[in-house]
């Protein structure tokens, strides 16, 4: 993963709240401390993309321009750091799992507040499961995250600052579903779900000050075609170790321009302040414009993104057709060991890497890239490219082409509070 850098920085419901100098908002009771450096105030941050956001709306946005966004917006209960791969405080402070490893207890923070000064407290949070996620009046992208074997979690308010969350059974990755739920404010979408027009809510076409949300910045301003710009949210409970409110950035805009090399233009241009994908066709172009100084390029090694072959071995049957989910030939074939060891010796991994990575990859057997070491298996059995020994596994496969896929990518990606 390959990152150039030049500028980083680390009243009662449904009643107004006058606006309050930022100076004068006080944290809550325990706001979260980040563990970054102290920083300086100001400034702005630019980044160019080559799309516009479809929605601000976090729970309905299902492309990356509209995610891109919703990360400053808004907060999840918990947050979730990458390479330690464990959850950390967010809107919760705290949480506990009972005896039965299916009963979460989470303790909000005491004192958040909404971007436009309304409490944030665990009415929001059952409202955002129960109403929002779980509503069968619309589709949305994010409750099968939160459901097991399709049954929904249990979302129960204790008090105003505490939720219990019951699992259908035992889950291991509870903290990763709750990291993808982001909160949103009641007093602000209620009556979205009275009208069921939430699907519309928080659009592309809604007031920046309409835009309710929780996050390091709020909506400022939004042209489609050109940018969207973000500012400092006042209300923002982090700060640093010398208890200055975060964020230091006064803004952020995304400004649209039409591809990726563009973006590069860009950047090299000093037009915008950072880059969050390197391709690898481009990283040697960058590491020689970066000897100038004007800017870091910054290696994160392999990615964990990864490409790879399915062969669907669903042996079931459509019950509205009867017709089986795969013709019966091929799940024939997908279900033979041999058959998809011979398509493993098939692929040339190594050119793979050299042709379409530009060499900033590594050939990859398993399920997991080497930028996940907790979880990915070195032992796994591989199957190098040979190109005679397809034949020999699977006598078809000598005169067939097979699409090489399965390779582990290098991207980039940073880590953020939403996925």
């Amino acid at each position: 993963m390959i990152l150039a850098v030049i500028l980083a920085g680390c009243g009662k419901n449904g009643q107004p709240v006058a606006p309050q100098p930022a100076a004068s908002i006080p944290l809550p009771e325990h706001p979260l401390i980040a563990p970054c450096e102290p920083g300086i105030p100001g400034g702005r941050l630019v980044i160019a993309t080559f799309g516009d956001p479809k929605t601000f709306n976090p729970i309905m946005s299902d492309e990356q321009a509209s995610k891109d966004i919703s990360r400053f917006l808004f907060n999840c209960l918990v947050n979730y750091d990458w390479p330690s791969q464990q959850a950390t405080p967010g809107l919760a402070e705290s949480w506990s799992v009972g005896p039965d490893q299916k009963t979460w207890t989470f303790k909000l923070r005491k004192g958040l507040l909404w971007s436009d000064g309304q409490p944030l407290t665990a009415d929001d949070v059952v409202f955002t499961y129960n109403d929002l996620v779980y509503n069968t009046n619309f589709v949305n992208v994010t409750a099968d995250l939160v459901r097991v074997g399709g049954k929904n979690f249990q979302v129960i308010k204790v008090d105003d600052y505490t939720v219990q969350i019951v699992t259908p059974e035992i889950y291991a990755p509870m903290m990763d579903a709750v990291y993808n739920v982001f909160i949103l404010p009641k007093h602000k979408l209620a009556q979205t779900v009275t009208e069921k027009s939430f699907t519309a809510a928080y659009g592309i076409d809604s007031k920046p000050e309409d835009i309710v949300c929780s996050g390091p910045f709020r909506l400022k301003q939004f042209k489609p075609s050109e940018y969207t710009l973000v500012e400092r949210n006042p209300y923002f409970w982090e700060m640093d170790k010398q208890g200055q409110r975060l964020p230091y950035l006064d803004t952020i805009v995304y400004t649209v321009v039409p591809d990726t090399k563009a973006i590069t233009l860009r950047f090299l241009h000093g037009e915008s302040d950072v880059n969050e994908i390197v391709y690898p066709d481009e990283s040697d172009h960058y590491k020689a414009e970066s000897a100038n100084g004007h800017f870091n390029l910054l290696d994160l090694g392999i990615g964990p993104e990864r490409a790879f072959i399915w062969f669907n071995q669903n042996t079931g049957s459509n019950p509205k057709t009867g017709k089986p989910y795969v013709d019966v030939k091929k799940l024939k074939w997908f279900r033979n060991q041999k058959f998809r060891q011979a398509v493993s010796y098939a692929i040339d991994r190594e050119s793979i890497v050299k042709a379409i990575l530009s060499g900033h990859g590594e050939p990859n057997y398993g399920f997991e890239t080497a930028a996940n070491p907790k979880w990915q298996n070195t032992n796994v059995m591989r199957y190098p490219y040979d190109r005679r020994r397809p034949g020999r596994y699977w006598p078809r496969l000598a005169s067939r082409t097979v699409t090489p896929t399965a390779i582990s990518r290098t991207r980039t990606a940073i880590p953020s509070n939403s996925a």
